[in-house]
């Protein structure tokens, strides 16, 4: 009830980056709105060399992503809480070589005529962006 249930483009984001770039490069990674951490612990896990630093605006989910990496054992990731949707949060975070985001994009305007499986079981932070424009964070 925290965190938005892994779509199947969730998984093709993170094959992309895992075929794209060499396991053993020391990068540092960020994964905005991390949610469950399942885009942020599988690089962490994939990438041994790396730093992860998986920030969302959600202490709740972040209390389940932590959960998860200790499970899967990924030791190379940190959390943050922030709001990337402000711009002074923005500045708080560290310079990284990826940044990975599943972000939110549906305009509240939409909820309305979702499915009740969608809106009754997932979080609306993971869902909605906070203005109209579904673009807000790939922007």
């Amino acid at each position: 009830k925290h965190v938005l249930i892994p779509r199947p483009e969730t998984e093709e984001v993170v094959d992309w980056i895992t075929k794209t770039l060499k396991a053993d490069e020391a990068l540092e990674m960020l994964d905005v709105g991390t949610g469950s951490g399942c885009i942020g612990i599988s690089l962490a896990l994939h990438f041994a060399n790396a730093g992860v630093t998986a920030l969302d605006v959600s202490s709740d989910a972040l209390t389940v992503a932590r959960k998860n990496a200790l499970a899967l054992g990924a030791a190379n990731i940190g959390f943050l809480k922030l709001d990337f949707s402000q711009p002074s949060a923005r500045k708080q975070l560290p310079p990284c070589d990826v940044l990975v985001s599943n972000p939110p994009y549906i305009p509240w305007a939409e909820k309305p005529g979702m499915e009740k499986l969608v809106t009754d079981w997932e979080p609306e932070v993971a869902l909605f962006v906070p203005h109209q424009n579904p673009l807000f964070f790939y922007e």
